[in-house]
Order: C-alpha cells, then structure tokens, then sequence
C-alpha cells in the first residue's frame, strides 16, 4: 500500500488510498489457495478460468490502512471504495475477457506450408493452396509431384501430406478427426489427444487409429501400409474385421489380395518419410503469424526435403556394390539397411540415406541376405 504523508498544524496525517494490483499464477487452484486469498481487512475480487493448458486465475486486491491514532478508517473511505469497487469490477471484467480472449484455442484447420502444386477443392470450387487458408469438412487436397503440404488440426494434430496424393478431410473439426486417404501418402504426427478425441487415417483397405504418436499411411490402390515412427496405432482391417497393433519401429501391410496382414519391421524408405516429420512444428496461433513468418519456419521443411531425395541410394545400387544388404535393428525398434561397412565400438553403415554411424551398445542384432 502506498500512503500519503502531509504535515498539518506540526502533526502528521495519513490519508488511506487505495491500492490495485494483479497476481496471475498459470496453476491449478486449490479450496485453500481462494480461502487464501480472502483475507482480513480487504477485498478481494479474482477471477478463475480454464484453457487447453491449465488453469489460470487473476487476483485484484484492494487494501486500506486505518488512520493510525483513532483505527477509524478515513472520512473518504466510503467514496474511495465505492470508487475502487467500479474501477476493479471494470478492471476484472477486462482482466477476464483479455484473458480467455488469449487463450480460447483457434478451432480451425489451417495451411501451415505448402510448396509446389497444390490444390483444395471445396464442392465445385478449387483454388491453389496459401499459407494460413482455413480448412473445413469435406474439402479435399491433391498435390502433384515434387509437392507437398503441411494442415494442422485443431487440438494439436498435424498432417504432411505427401507428393503425388489425394485427401478428403472428412471431418476434422470434432473430437472424432478423420482423414480419407484416396492415394498417395500422409504422415500424422499426434501430439495427446483429449479425453474423448480420436484421430483416424482411412483408405478403402484399412483404418489407422491412433490416439498420440507419429506414423505414416500409403495407398497405391492395391495395399494399404501403416509405418510407426512413435507412440503406438491400432489398424484396423476394413475387410476381414480384424485389428493389428503397431508398435514403434514396426510396419502393418493391409493387401487386397489377402486377408492376411503383415507385420514387418519399419525398412529404410520408410523410415526416410517418417524422418520428414522431425521439423514439422504446430504453431498454436498461426492465426497471428504473418506469412513471412512462417515462409521462414517451412525452409527446414524444404531444406530437410532436398537432403532426403538428393542423398538417396538406392538398396539396389548397394547390393550390387557390396554384394549383400545388412538389416540392422536398433534396442529403439528402429531398423536401418544397407551395408555395414565397418563394426566395432561404432558401427559405420551405407544406407540410402547416406553413411551413418552407430554406437555397437545401441544394436539389438543384424542380418544379412
């Protein structure tokens, strides 16, 4: 509290002013934590909310100090705080429009990068896609070759969709998102899902249900493939009816020219996509971003495109350099191949990706065909 000191006949005066000031704590709030803040001798006014991070409340404190010789509060307290009253009820409205304003997560699907050709058709309309375009249910993106695009969803998810494919969004608005995957192939990557959300990849031959991990989903027409990068994905057999766990580092083939389902270990052309996701970023409030901005933060996403293709051998080309190919696979459940060139404390390994080293602690096995 701030006071006012003035000398009056050689005897000392205090005049009570009021005091406002704010205490924002970003943590949960207990019973005892509001008891706390009514305390004896002031007023208090907070307000208590919740957003998609935690919860948040906002103290506005009025304090008053009694005139020291008679403990008899000042002739203006009553204007005083009847004036700080309208004042502070003001303040706490703003206080709490301001921050629930802030922190209301956007409920919308956006364009967060796109390079190269690609379209959204929404009905009989179609346009080229831009940065920040507002997706809805039911619009549909083809990309064509050396193409792609990045579409966060609300809720934390995002979807690279890759060169040469075609997605509806079937309805990605709701707790339930689903992704129709008509060709081509989509990485996912699912920050955890609320209570109540799902989050599913669907093609003709199977359904890709996760609720937090990343993993990529391809269709050629004939075969549908789900690759775990991490977390864990439930596939779902849309023909037989049957249900395939994927764990990290493994991979499930749907195929319909049989109703069995393979389950492999992830190979390296498919551990070279789902390295794709690594950079990829949700931007909370995109909204706010400019377009440079975010022309900026996709350059990693290109740069990390060009490295992939341009460093690529193929397994092929190495067999028929090293006459073999060596399937390494990790403790992490990820398999490298390739050729091990070199063992020892470190592992030096030719891969389509290029040459890698590898701690000999951090190897589960290896083979060789």
């Amino acid at each position: 509290m701030t006071e006012r000191r003035s000398e009056i006949h050689g005897t000392s005066k205090i005049t009570p002013e009021p005091q406002i000031f704010f205490v924002t704590i970003r943590s949960k709030i207990e019973l005892h934590d509001i008891e706390r803040l009514i305390g004896a001798g002031r007023l208090t006014l907070f307000t208590l909310f919740a957003d998609d991070i935690g919860f948040w409340y906002t103290e506005i404190l009025f304090s008053y100090k009694k005139h020291p010789a008679s403990g008899k509060r000042s002739r203006n307290m009553k204007a005083d705080r009847i004036k700080s009253l309208v004042v502070g009820f003001a303040v706490c409205a703003a206080v709490m429009l301001t921050f629930n304003c802030a922190k209301t997560p956007d409920e919308k699907a956006y364009v967060s990068f796109s390079m190269g050709d690609v379209t959204v058709k929404r009905g009989a309309d179609s346009h080229a896609a831009q940065l920040k375009d507002v997706l809805s249910d039911g619009d549909l993106i083809i990309t064509g070759d050396k193409s792609f695009v990045v579409i966060q969803l609300p809720g934390g998810a995002l979807c690279r969709i890759e060169k040469n494919t075609s997605v509806t969004l079937s309805s990605v608005l709701g707790k339930e998102k689903n992704v129709t995957l008509h060709k081509g192939v989509i990485l996912s990557k699912i920050e955890k899902l609320g209570k109540g959300e799902k989050y599913n990849v669907k093609t003709p031959l199977a359904i890709a249900a996760v609720r937090g991990t990343e993993f990529m989903t391809a269709y050629d027409g004939t075969s549908a493939t789900v690759s775990v990068g991490d977390g864990k994905v439930n596939v779902i057999n849309v023909g037989a009816e049957g249900e395939s766990p994927a764990d990290e580092g493994k991979t499930v083939v749907v195929s319909d020219s049989s109703a069995a389902v393979e389950t492999r270990d992830v190979n390296n052309e498919e551990s070279a996509e789902l390295d794709k996701l690594k950079p990829v970023e949700y931007y909370p409030r995109i909204e706010n971003m400019s377009d440079e901005e975010l022309r900026e933060a996709g350059k990693k996403l290109i740069v990390n495109e060009s490295i992939s293709e341009q460093a690529r051998l193929s397994l092929d080309k190495i067999r028929k350099k090293y006459d073999r190919i060596d399937t390494v696979t990790l403790y992490s459940g990820k398999v490298i191949r390739g050729a091990i060139v070199s063992r020892g404390k470190v592992f030096r390994i030719d891969t389509p990706l290029g040459m890698i080293e590898i701690e000999s602690k951090n190897i589960r096995r290896t083979w060789s065909n």
